[in-house]
């Protein structure tokens, strides 16, 4: 460039000058620097921090495993398919009201039909065939019929866009409609191909008139005023579910590439492994514990290592520009034609090997035995994510008592102070008779006092933490270990994750952290009532199942559970009447018994007490728990018993 009048873009796109190659080998060169993928490396990707932070705490699952096991032939990585659940930023019933408000005085008819239907409960308008009902103004969408406010059970949710092609569950995407109006539509056709030539003109103004009062959203007119639904529209649909095309995910999947010189990276749409699940009738029950994440993370595995031995290659590992994956998924299309289905191939493959007893399965049963009979362990991110020091409400110096030092009490005090950990600690120290003392116990660490004594030694931060909750002068004082939020203990006999210590009341706070486990059969039943609306129960078996469950509870959780809610427990079956009943009663079980702080008026409630420091039994393990030491205790270590 000094000798020659070029500016860099033209040096760089010069293929004499190798200035690409060049980079690359620099590039190399500061990869070797290093062999682990540092938090900056994430931080500064595109996306969200919650994103960010999943990511990162992926990286460190990887490090463990490879630490384990040696760097691995091929990584699966299943991205969400969104960032989190979108919610309504205004209540429905408010939403009627504008409308109604806000639709022109010539409208009389559906002006007059808003304000009738704007008189309900909020709660009646979380029922979604009420809500369609009133955005359709009382119409079948597909046929214009009039329908039956008071009969809406007797009417179906279609999907407007066939769900045999894809996976929108959306507000969007659903229509009130006639259980006839369904079946003639079925699960391929959209609906202007049920309609009937003269009566098109008319249907396609109703859907404006509606679009244009904003009671249906241009994205739902749109869908219903599509003609068809082509073969290139189901494999371009099709593509788009199963592959992932996010830059984030290009950007991890370099970041691996560039740490793991022997191993191959295989992002995976969580597309896949849901529409895997409902073509094998695999049930999810998300609330009763943690073991669909398991299970999801092992179909995202078996996908890929399947699609790789039977075609040589992962076929689904496509460009992440979306028309190249277009391109590559059509020429998959054309290669092998109508033999080529991937849920169908794995359904007939038969030579899957059962984990415990080496007995060939198809791939239905392999994947309901890896459902229903794989063991699996579960761990939590320990630590606490809190950055902020207390919380913003600042009252008088003079009103309230602080918990904390700080050269700016005089100006206020804040009463609500983030605690970071808890430490448990033996001291001695002098009370007022000047006669020595020795206490062991745990002590609250608040994330304000991490900050200010980040330098201290273990010797000091000892003393400091015994001055917290001694009556008198501390003389030695010694830290037996740090306990951290969610850190893993064992408690009479029952899994818990730590979570605070009241250093006031000598009182601490723990989470359950046992999963419940329950047989096929009754998960059967629980998924079945939940799931299929045309099966009718007995509901004295529906009590006995509730009892079984119970019974279940009450035997594993005995620790955890207070008399009043086992005594609850045991009588509650008294109250299933019908199904919304029990639905209700199986729901209160499993957040009472979910393994996190889950608590319910009917069965839950906080685990607080003032712990036997020599009963408890602390679990140290990695990340993904296959590191472990034996559970410790510290009763022999404590000064007091």
């Amino acid at each position: 460039m000094k000798q020659k009048p070029v500016v860099f873009m033209e040096v760089l796109g010069t293929e004499k000058y190798q200035l690409n190659e060049r980079f690359k080998k620099l590039n190399l060169q500061n990869n070797h620097s290093f062999t682990k993928i540092r938090y900056k490396d994430i931080a500064e990707l595109q996306g969200s921090p919650s994103i960010k932070k999943g990511i990162w705490q992926a990286i460190l699952i990887i490090e463990d495993l490879v630490e384990i096991f040696g760097e691995q032939e091929h990584i699966m990585i299943e991205f969400a398919r969104e960032e989190g659940a979108k919610k309504r930023t205004e209540d429905r019933k408010k939403q009627i009201n504008n409308l109604q408000k806000a639709i022109s005085t010539d409208e009389k008819e559906l002006k007059s039909f808003l304000k009738e239907h704007s008189r309900y409960n909020e709660d009646e308008y979380n029922d979604q065939r009420l809500y369609l009902y009133i955005t359709q103004e009382g119409k079948c969408l597909y046929t214009g019929e009039a329908l039956n406010v008071s009969r809406l059970q007797d009417y179906e949710i279609d999907h407007i866009l066939p769900k045999n092609f894809v996976k929108d569950d959306s507000f969007d995407n659903l229509a009130l409609v006639t259980s006839e109006a369904n079946q003639a539509k079925g699960g391929t056709k959209m609906p202007l191909e049920i309609i009937s030539d003269k009566d098109k003109f008319y249907q396609k103004t109703q859907w404006k008139k509606l679009l244009d009062n904003k009671l249906i959203s241009q994205s739902k007119y749109f869908k219903l005023m599509k003609e068809s639904f082509s073969d290139q529209d189901k494999e371009s649909f099709f593509a788009r579910q199963l592959v992932e095309t996010r830059q984030i995910t290009k950007h991890v999947k370099d970041l691996l590439n560039d740490r793991f010189e022997h191993t191959e990276i295989h992002p995976v749409n969580a597309n896949i492994v849901t529409n895997l699940r409902k073509h094998s009738n695999i049930t999810k029950m998300r609330g009763l514990n943690n073991k669909h994440h398991a299970i999801d993370a092992a179909i995202t595995a078996l996908v890929v290592q399947f699609v790789i031995n039977k075609y040589g290659s992962n076929f689904l590992n496509f460009n992440f520009k979306y028309q190249e994956a277009q391109k590559k998924w059509k020429e998959m299309m054309t290669k092998y034609k109508k033999n080529f289905f991937l849920f169908s191939d794995i359904d007939k493959y038969d030579k899957f090997i059962h984990f415990s007893t080496g007995e060939l399965l198809s791939g239905r049963e392999f994947l309901n035995a890896l459902n229903n009979d794989i063991p699996w362990q579960t761990t939590k991110k320990i630590g606490s994510s809190e950055s902020a020091f207390y919380k913003e409400t600042l009252f008088s110096p003079k009103v309230k008592k602080a918990k904390y030092k700080s050269s700016k009490l005089n100006k206020g005090v804040h009463t609500n102070v983030h605690e970071d950990s808890s430490f448990l600690i033996s001291y001695k120290y002098l009370n007022k008779s000047n006669k020595k003392i020795v206490v062991s116990r745990i002590v609250s660490f608040n994330v304000i006092e991490k900050h200010q004594l980040k330098n201290i030694n273990q010797k000091k931060l000892a003393m400091f933490l015994a001055k917290k909750v001694a009556k008198g002068t501390v003389i030695y004082a010694i830290i037996h270990t740090k306990i951290n939020k969610f850190q893993r203990i064992v408690y009479n006999n029952h899994d818990f994750y730590y979570i605070t210590f009241d250093n006031d009341k000598n009182i601490g706070e723990m989470h359950n952290a046992k999963q419940l486990i329950l047989n096929e059969k009754i998960l059967k039943i629980i998924t079945n009532v939940y799931n299929t609306s045309t099966i009718e129960y007995n509901y004295e078996d529906l009590k006995e199942v509730f009892i079984e469950i119970a019974n279940i509870v009450i035997k594993d959780y005995s620790e955890f559970l207070t008399t009043p809610k086992i005594n609850s427990l045991k009588q509650y079956h008294n109250n299933i009447v019908d199904i919304d009943s029990f639905k209700n009663a199986i729901t209160e079980l499993f957040t009472t018994t979910s393994a996190g702080p889950g608590r319910t008026k009917l069965f839950g409630s906080r685990y607080q007490k003032t712990f036997k420091l020599g009963d408890l039994l602390f679990i140290h393990e990695s990340i993904t728990g296959l590191h472990h030491r034996k559970p410790k205790s510290y009763k022999h270590e404590l000064w007091s018993k």
